[in-house]
């Protein structure tokens, strides 16, 4: 046995232990060299008092984008605070595929229009089973960039130019009573006109293509008391094992092709808002896009400047009223606070946090909401 071995190890072992020991006893001073930094390089920390906002201005909102690329939003709500809101979609119908062959002598058999719910927003939970009558027109040109924010058919010269409200594009007027998913037909008129154009579209050039086939409006009555409802659908088409199951509208049709010496049934898929064709390799669906318009009764008092606020701040959906600070009235406070503190030079402050508090009013239990 090597008694050297163990003698070795035992040695090794004590330095060990004693570097140990040493190294807890380090005491590291933090403050070391504080007192080196230059004092034009230190900062002096003010916490000022919280300041009153005296004018928030309650107005309808004029810059909100209406453009969604997940869901389509159309119905309409009363109540006795607001009025009437009004909710409208627009999107075109855009082949899957840019190659079709119509063939010969076509004769529609059925143009027939599916998407899926989404969310439905009610005042009255009665009413999300209520019955609201669908109306379907032909956008008259496509939408631009005179049309980008959610309330600009509120203006009745863009509405005249884009909307064409007073023929419906489908087979009666259809009802959606807030089930799982919205179904109608166009009219055969409206799908004879639609394939035309569709043949005489350019189907290498989106924009071409818009300018032949501008797209559908949809929209719904208005309630005829307090109530109502806000039905929102997905957009983006949807597809199970390969195949599409939902969120697109089919042309079924018969034409003669020279291939059959019968006529043929055959059938083309559309889908909503997309911003590009697809490629013939293409393994994603493009970014859908679907314009969703509002319209609010408020409108008359609150546009312009609007209406300050006096005991409550009033908050609408849509591109309806929003509460409004305006800047120069946060620069007064800013300025107020900066000389109580003795500053003098603004360009010498650093903001590291403000904050907006805005009180909210729940009614009922909070807790259970």
């Amino acid at each position: 046995m090597n008694f050297n071995f163990f003698s070795r190890v035992s040695r090794l072992a004590a330095i060990g232990a004693i570097l140990l020991g040493s190294a807890s006893c380090v005491d590291i001073n933090k403050e070391l060299g504080g007192n080196l930094i230059p004092t034009d390089q230190k900062w002096d920390v003010f916490t000022p008092e919280a300041a009153d906002l005296k004018e928030i201005r309650m107005q309808m909102s004029d810059s909100l984008s209406g453009y969604s690329t997940t869901r389509f939003t159309f119905g309409a709500i009363n109540d006795s605070r607001f009025g009437t809101s009004v909710k409208s979609t627009s999107f075109t119908l855009v082949p899957l595929y840019d190659t079709l062959d119509f063939g010969k002598n076509t004769k529609i058999r059925q143009f027939h229009f599916t998407a899926v719910r989404d969310t439905l927003s009610v005042i009255r939970e009665e009413h999300l089973k209520m019955l609201q009558n669908v109306h379907v027109s032909e956008l008259k040109k496509a939408l631009d960039s005179t049309v980008l924010y959610m309330g600009a058919f509120m203006n009745p010269e863009i509405r005249a130019e884009y909307l064409d409200t007073d023929n419906q594009i489908t087979v009666g007027t259809p009802v959606y009573d807030g089930g799982d998913s919205l179904s109608f037909d166009f009219s055969r008129e409206f799908a004879e006109r639609f394939v035309e154009k569709v043949k005489k579209a350019d189907l290498d050039s989106m924009n071409l293509y818009i300018e032949q086939v501008p797209g559908i409006y949809i929209t719904t009555d208005l309630p005829a008391g307090e109530g109502g409802r806000i039905n929102m659908f997905n957009l983006s088409i949807l597809t199970s094992d390969g195949y599409v199951s939902g969120n697109y509208a089919q042309l079924k049709f018969t034409a003669e092709y020279d291939y059959s010496e019968e006529p043929v049934d055959t059938s083309f898929l559309f889908f909503f808002g997309p911003a590009e064709f697809m490629d013939d390799e293409a393994t994603s669906y493009p970014t859908q896009f679907a314009f969703n318009a509002s319209s609010h009764e408020t409108i008359g008092e609150y546009s312009g400047e609007g209406v300050v606020a006096t005991d409550k701040i009033l908050i609408e959906g849509g591109s309806g009223i929003k509460p409004v600070i305006k800047a120069t009235e946060i620069k007064r406070i800013l300025n107020e606070q900066m000389a109580a503190a003795g500053i003098e030079d603004p360009s010498e402050v650093v903001i590291n946090k403000a904050t907006i508090i805005l009180p909210y009013s729940v009614d009922g239990n909070y807790e259970a909401l």
